[in-house]
């Protein structure tokens, strides 16, 4: 399954790769360790998860602050949660009841 994070993430590095006019080979072999053009496709399609250091050194790389490589709106996407649909300036992230230790 693949999880929307990940989808928007891995658009996110496709369209700044494409305006920088790199190849996927072009930007994985840019990393550190150097990645193969076949995991770059798969962090774009949201087949493989971006590691941290991975996604710090793609900031560097394309000179954008990490939440504007990360953050929905700084792509213009917007988020969709329960059928409602909004900015994350307008959204107010709701903790699930597991992060607040169980508690309803």
């Amino acid at each position: 399954m693949v999880e929307p994070v990940y989808r928007r993430i891995g658009l996110r590095i496709r369209e700044l790769r494409q305006s920088s006019k790199w190849s996927q080979e072009d930007l994985a072999e840019r990393l550190s360790p150097p990645m193969t053009r076949a995991s770059m496709a798969n962090i774009e399609t949201a087949k493989q998860r971006l590691l941290t250091h991975t996604a710090l050194q793609l900031c560097d790389l394309f000179g954008v602050t990490p939440d504007a490589l990360l953050l929905p709106t700084a792509s213009g996407v917007l988020l969709s949660r329960g059928g409602k649909t909004g900015t994350l300036a307008s959204w107010k992230m709701q903790r699930s009841p597991q992060t607040r230790g169980g508690r309803k």
